[in-house]
């Protein structure tokens, strides 16, 4: 079980992710599936474990679909985290900033200029509603 400075600094990071990006995410840094032609289509430059969060906000802002299941965490059997320590928290401070900059100031990741691969979910989807229009 976690501890209460850890629920409640995930819960304020979840925030500020969510308010920055304007996402409505429940969880950004546990287990994730992508597909590897997604994947491909940016670059992750961050270290550490700000890395999830970046390449989950460039899948959806590409317009790719997500889906969140919930699973429970473990207690942790030995060892220690690494992610409350300082070293952490300065590359997660870094990615941060680097995303938005990313985000908000370059049109990197505008989704009319990057179109969708066409071997996913979320193509066949936006597919199916432009033929849909044309009815």
């Amino acid at each position: 079980m976690r501890s209460f400075f850890r629920n409640a600094l995930s819960q304020t990071y979840r925030q500020i992710i969510n308010t920055t990006f304007r996402t409505a995410f429940h969880y950004t840094n546990g287990t994730v599936l992508y597909r590897k032609a997604i994947l491909e289509e940016f670059t992750c430059n961050s270290r550490g474990f700000f890395f999830q969060t970046e390449i989950l906000i460039k899948a959806v802002r590409r317009g790719y679909l997500f889906a969140e299941v919930p699973y429970r965490l473990d207690p942790r059997s030995s060892g220690s985290s690494k992610a409350t320590s300082f070293r952490s928290f300065l590359n997660v401070c870094k990615g941060y900033i680097e995303l938005i900059r990313e985000v908000y100031f370059t049109d990197d990741l505008a989704e009319t200029r990057a179109p969708l691969n066409a071997r996913s979910m979320s193509f066949e989807r936006r597919k199916g509603r432009s033929d849909r229009k044309g009815i």
